[in-house]
């Protein structure tokens, strides 16, 4: 329909509303990717939150496994064997 009567649109008048229709879905379009962007970037930082608390639990067991192991000093100092 034609923006400022109740006739037929004429072909200019039809084009725009097509482009302003696409234009729309394109915006809609943009949101949604937007949003899935910042979804993804928010999962990506508890990822690597999680790594580093996995990384620090690792170290306080090596350190605990350290200084509980009375063999350690012990096995640091040896060589390998050459097989």
């Amino acid at each position: 329909m034609h923006p400022k009567t109740s006739e037929k649109a004429c072909k200019p008048c039809d084009d725009l509303e097509k482009i302003d229709s696409r234009a729309g879905t394109l915006k809609s379009r943009a949101g949604m990717l937007g949003s899935r962007a910042e979804t993804l970037k928010s999962r990506a930082g508890a990822l690597v939150s999680r790594a580093g608390t996995f990384d620090s639990r690792a170290g306080a067991l090596n350190s605990r496994a350290n200084k509980s192991n009375p063999l350690s000093d012990h096995v640091q100092g040896t060589k390998k064997r050459a097989n």
